[in-house]
Parts: structure tokens; C-alpha cells; sequence
């Protein structure tokens, strides 16, 4: 595909994302938007823990746009629609509804599944699930912190078998007062810190390189004033025809005999993510590639369409290939060989590979964000959400703050070191990739610093200590699909686009980030505490929550096995061949095969998400082909009304479920 140069007007004639009027800027945080997200966010919270936790219908922080947010952002859109009519001066203007997307998404962060979620079970579970069977008592219980953890019997046994009213009775939450009063502050600074990173790269990503950051083309559009697109028929029709078939489905939910259109797992039409699409699948050597399944996401169709071209169709290209490496090891009888063929580690290094290229990229922009360090320039300052010092500042002390804690926590020094910069490496290659990529999903599982470590190095070399602390702080870094940098980031580019205050927009943020935190913590332990963390209802995932990461710790600490330089050496394999597909892509203009789709394609979204992308990538080349910049027009309006009709159902059936709990159909995965 050519390339298009990056102008106001192939983005209007692409995209719809045309630049604003050079006015002066406008102002987003007003009271009352600020009140009416206070208002909703802890409804929010309380909607995001009975969707992911209590009806299992939902889990909208899996996937880069929050279905929860955007659903809640329609409904205010329709509250200015009858404003407008009726009294326009209770309309929200463009700036106040970007404010209250932003706040709730932060917020939404704080609230979601691979943060708080697994927060509860890493610091009481680790008690209430250790028996004399695993052992966790004589293998790590002697380096456990305390102070990180909850373990009075009393407690914890109200916890896991629920009926408890948890503000009511101070036998359950005042054993909690100890480690909230360290887990709110280092939550607190896990989420901030990296604020100041996303000052320091605004300028390189927003005005240098001009990244399109296609995550927030819809709420963008959905809050612009006279919006082309959502005038467009193409948008309202997938619209219309994706809620139908959800509404449909939903209802076959509550009455069987209602006929389904089912799209997804766990009811297709030809096949599941658990159930064999190729013939013969179930033999060897073809069975090493499961899950290989269909799945027809409406919302992965319209995510993938604002993909570029050559991205999406590396993300099923290396999907496939990444399932053949698995049947070619079974054919050679490799598979012995523990984790073999170390697909996590390839993933790694791909990622490591993406840092490696964009800082070699903007070396010179690194150089000159150090002199603007050195020698702050008033001027380029007063442009900035905060001072280029001040940012420096805030990423630096945040990071040697959390070093400090762990450290008197138990872990070694640079142990300490080698986590926290590890796992902030991570959330800037998340934040770089949605920036650049708009990835709807960016499950990293495995790539946090503690999984790492120990699968890496090992207690030989990290220490038993030291690797029992980096356990603790697993839930932290599990998947990184809940973290605030991202929606930092694009707060700063939504300011950009719409010509609005970035300082108060982004102090709010920061604001809003330190009150999820408490909000999340305040919210969730009253929903554990009445339904049971052990019980059927809430129970599905409590097992599975702690023994991951005290099942693997007392693994590692029972069978050490040193520095492995396998996976070592795939890592530095991987990296180096990232980097040479980047460069092959960036001097090779008929190349059809971005790179970062090797870095993608091993994660458990993919499963589900890898024949809505191919279906994507079918209907962008045959359009861009043939039908030219109004074809291209008339498939961003398509995605739009893919991802709405998906993301609206979301949010009307799991809010039915938690409102009359009753189980309801499962939209988004």
C-alpha cells in the first residue's frame, strides 16, 4: 500500500481526524465535569467488579477502549442531545465530556482485572491457600512480608465464604489497615510515576513523529462538535446490525427459546478457541497447535480496521506461524524440552526490540530532552502539561521511591532496581505500541519483571528473598492491560487534537490516578467480602489468582536451575531480528509484513482475536486497493459502527446483569 504523507487533509479524508481551527485553547476541567465524574466513578467501580468478578459477563480493561467508559460517554452524549433541545446551557461542551472519558478511564485502570483484582488474592490468599500439601510454609513463608500481606484467621475467613458486611464489622477490615497503608502509597506510585514519562515523550510522539493514535478516533469523534462521521449511514447501519445480533443472543440468554446468531466462543458456528478447526487436529503432531478456533467479534473486525494494513496482517500471519513452531516441535520431538519453543521469551524480545528501534530513532530528540534538562527554556516549558524538570522529577522520584520501599520490604538492591525498571520498560512499550499501533488488546502476560526474574535467573542468582517479595507485587504486573500510562498519554493527544488546556487536563489525570486507587480498594473488598472469594458465586478464578504466582515461586524455589541462557539467547535472537524487520520495513516500501506482530501474536487474546483481523485485513486490502480514500472513509465509518454496536451491548447487558443479577450474555471477551 502507498504511503500516504501524515497532512490535515488525509486525515480528515482517512481518518475523520482532522486538525481543529488554530484557536485559543479551550477549557476541559470545569466543576461541574469534574463533579459528575466523582458522581460516576465509584458506580463505575462497583459495575466493573460485578461484571468481571461476580457475573463473569465482561471484562472491559482486557481491551484498550473501555466499553464501561464508552457506554457511559453515550449515555451523557444523549443526556446533551435532550439538553440541547430543552435547556442547552446543561449541555456538556467537547472538553467537559473528553474530561469525564479521561477521568473514568483512569479510574476504570484502577478498577480493573490485572490490577486490583489480583491484588486481594496475592495478599490474603497466599494464607488462607496454604496447606500442608504445597508446602508454602516451610518453602517461602520465612521471606513473606508482612506488612504486604493479610492473614488473620478471623478475617480471612469472612473473606472467602462471604455474608459479610464489610464497613459494618471491624473484625474484617481492621486487619486490612496495615498493608493498604503500603499498598495505596505503592500503588499510588506505580501509577504516577510514568506520568512524568509521557511529559517527556509528548513532544517526540504528538508533534514529531505524529503518532494517529487510533485508540481515541471514536471518543474523539463520538464528543467533536458536528462530527462527519456520526452522520454517516455506513456507521449507523453496523451499528444497527451488530446490537440487533447481540440483542438477539442476550435474549436467547434469558429465554432459550429464542433463537441465537451466535458469533463467538463459547457458542460457533464452526468451532471454538477450545475446539479444532483443522481436520486431523486431534492427532499428533497437528494437536500441539490448540487452540486454533473462530471467533467473529464485531468489535475485533471494527479494532482491526483502523490498524494499518501491513500490522494487522503480521498479527494473524505470525498468529499461524507461532502455532506451526508448536507442531514442528511436537513433529521433532522438541517439546520435552521445557517451554520449548520459549514463545514468551521470543514476545520478549520482540518488545525489547521495539524499545531498541524507537530509542535509536529519536536519539536526537533524546539528546535534546537532555539539554532541555540542563537548561530548562521558559518558553518550550509553558507549552508542556508540566516542566520538563518537573517531570523528570516525578518519573525519577517515583521510581527511586518504590526501589526504597521494596528494598525495605526485603528484596535486595539491585534486585529492587532490575524489577521496578523492568516493569516500567513494559508499560513504555504498551504505551508506545497503542500510540503508534492503536492495538485493541496488549495482554503481556509473562513479560512482567517477577515472571522474569524468576524464569530467567532464577533463586541462584535473585535469591529466595528477593523473589518471594517480587511474588508479592505480581498482581501489579501480571498482564499490563490496566495501567494509566497509556490513557495518560492520549489524554495529552486528545488535548492536542481538540485544541484544549493540557495542564489542567493532566493534573486531573494525575489526580484522578491516586483517588482510583483508594476508590478501587473501597469498592472491591466490600463486594469480596459479601459474595465469598471461596464461594461458588465469586469463586472461579480465587484458586487460580494465588496459586499462579506463589504456585510458580515455590517451583522456583524447590527446583532451581540457574541462569537460562536458552531463554536468554531467544530473547537476544528475538530482539535482533525485530530490529532488522524494522529496518527492512522502513527501507523496503513493498514489504507487506510489519514486525510487531512476531511481538503480539503468542498472548491468549490472540486466540480469539486472530480471524476477526484476518477478516479486517481481507476487506481493508480489497478496498484501499480499489476503492481509494472514499473507500478507506467509508471503512473507518464501518469500524466505528462495529465497535459501538459490540461495545454498546457490552455495556447494556453486563449493567442488566449486575442490576438484576441474572446471568446475561457475554459480548466482549
Amino acid at each position: 500500500m502507498a504511503h500516504v504523507p501524515d497532512t490535515p487533509e488525509t486525515r480528515e479524508s482517512v481518518t475523520g481526524m482532522a486538525d481543529p481551527p488554530q484557536t485559543a485553547l479551550r477549557r476541559a476541567v470545569t466543576l461541574r465535569a469534574v463533579a459528575v465524574a466523582a458522581i460516576l466513578a465509584p458506580l463505575n467501580s462497583y459495575w466493573i467488579h460485578q461484571m468481571v468478578e461476580v457475573q463473569f459477563v465482561g471484562n472491559p480493561t482486557v481491551v484498550s477502549l473501555y466499553f464501561n467508559v464508552l457506554f457511559i460517554l453515550c449515555g451523557l452524549l444523549l443526556w446533551n442531545a435532550v439538553a440541547g433541545r430543552v435547556a442547552p446551557r446543561l449541555a456538556f461542551a467537547p472538553g467537559e465530556l473528553l474530561t469525564i472519558y479521561l477521568i473514568l478511564s483512569v479510574t476504570s485502570s484502577c478498577s480493573g482485572y490485572d490490577f486490583i483484582h489480583w491484588m486481594v488474592p496475592n495478599t490474603a490468599g497466599v494464607h488462607y491457600r496454604a496447606t500442608p500439601e504445597n508446602r508454602w510454609h516451610d518453602i517461602f513463608f520465612e521471606y513473606l512480608s508482612q506488612s504486604l500481606t493479610m492473614g488473620d484467621p478471623a478475617s480471612l475467613k469472612m473473606l472467602y465464604e462471604g455474608g459479610t458486611s464489610f464497613y459494618a464489622t471491624p473484625a474484617a477490615w481492621q486487619p486490612w489497615i496495615r498493608p493498604l497503608s503500603w499498598w495505596i502509597p505503592i500503588m499510588t506510585l506505580v501509577l504516577i510515576a510514568p506520568s512524568g514519562l509521557a511529559v517527556l515523550l509528548r513532544r517526540r510522539w504528538i508533534e514529531v513523529e505524529k503518532l494517529t493514535f487510533p485508540i481515541i478516533q471514536l471518543p474523539f469523534e463520538l464528543t467533536r462538535e458536528r462530527g462527519p462521521f456520526l452522520r454517516d449511514r455506513t456507521l449507523w447501519i453496523a451499528f444497527g446490525v451488530v446490537a440487533a445480533i447481540n440483542l438477539l443472543n442476550g435474549l436467547h440468554v434469558l429465554n432459550p427459546a429464542v433463537p441465537p446468531l451466535p458469533l463467538h466462543h463459547p457458542s460457533l458456528p464452526l468451532g471454538s478457541p477450545r475446539s479444532w478447526v483443522i481436520t486431523g487436529a486431534t492427532d499428533p503432531p497437528w494437536n500441539a497447535a490448540a487452540p486454533v478456533g473462530l471467533s467473529y467479534y464485531p468489535a475485533g473486525v471494527g479494532f482491526g480496521l483502523l490498524l494499518p494494513t501491513e500490522l494487522i496482517a503480521s498479527c494473524w500471519v505470525f498468529y499461524l506461524f507461532f502455532r506451526g513452531q508448536l507442531v514442528a516441535a511436537q513433529w521433532l520431538g522438541l517439546r520435552s524440552i521445557p517451554d520449548f519453543p520459549f514463545q514468551d521469551e521470543q514476545s520478549y524480545g520482540g518488545y525489547i526490540g521495539i524499545i531498541l528501534f524507537a530509542l535509536w530513532a529519536s536519539r536526537g530528540y533524546v539528546r535534546d530532552a537532555v539539554r532541555r534538562l540542563m537548561r530548562p527554556d521558559e518558553d518550550l516549558d509553558a507549552r508542556e502539561p508540566i516542566p520538563y524538570r518537573a517531570a523528570a522529577v516525578l518519573l525519577a522520584g517515583g521510581l527511586l521511591a518504590l526501589v526504597l520501599i521494596t528494598i525495605y520490604q526485603g528484596m535486595g538492591p539491585w534486585q529492587a532496581v532490575v524489577h521496578w525498571l523492568g516493569y516500567y520498560l513494559v508499560v513504555l512499550i504498551v504505551g508506545r505500541m497503542r500510540a503508534e499501533m492503536g492495538l485493541f488488546t496488549h495482554e503481556l502476560y509473562g513479560m512482567g519483571p517477577t515472571i522474569r526474574m524468576g524464569r530467567l535467573l532464577g533463586r541462584d542468582v535473585v535469591g529466595a528473598r528477593s523473589l518471594t517479595v517480587a511474588t508479592t507485587f505480581h498482581g501489579l504486573s501480571r498482564g499490563f492491560r490496566s495501567i494509566v500510562f497509556p490513557h495518560q498519554i492520549e489524554g495529552l493527544k486528545l488535548a492536542e487534537r481538540a485544541r484544549l488546556e493540557a495542564r489542567p487536563l493532566f493534573l486531573t489525570m494525575l489526580i484522578a490516578a491516586v483517588l482510583g486507587v483508594i476508590l478501587a480498594w473501597a469498592m472491591y473488598l466490600p463486594v469480596v467480602y459479601h459474595y465469598g472469594a471461596g464461594t461458588a458465586r465469586m469463586g472461579q478464578y480465587s484458586d487460580w489468582y494465588t496459586t499462579e504466582a506463589y504456585g510458580e515461586l515455590a517451583s522456583w524455589l524447590e527446583n532451581p536451575r540457574g541462569v537460562a541462557w536458552n531463554r536468554l539467547t531467544t530473547i537476544g535472537l528475538s530482539a535482533g531480528l525485530y530490529v532488522a524487520g524494522m529496518f527492512l520495513k522502513t527501507n523496503v516500501g513493498w514489504w507487506p509484513i510489519h514486525p510487531l506482530g512476531f511481538a503480539l501474536s503468542t498472548t491468549y487474546a490472540m486466540q480469539f482475536y486472530w480471524f476477526p483481523l484476518f477478516v479486517a485485513w481481507a476487506l481493508k486490502w480489497l478496498v484501499t486497493r480499489y476503492a481509494g480514500h472514499r473507500g478507506s472513509r467509508q471503512l473507518v465509518a464501518l469500524a466505528f459502527g462495529l465497535i459501538l454496536g459490540d461495545c454498546l451491548s457490552a455495556g447494556a447487558w453486563t449493567l442488566y446483569g449486575a442490576l438484576t443479577h441474572r446471568a446475561v450474555y457475554t459480548v466482549l471477551v
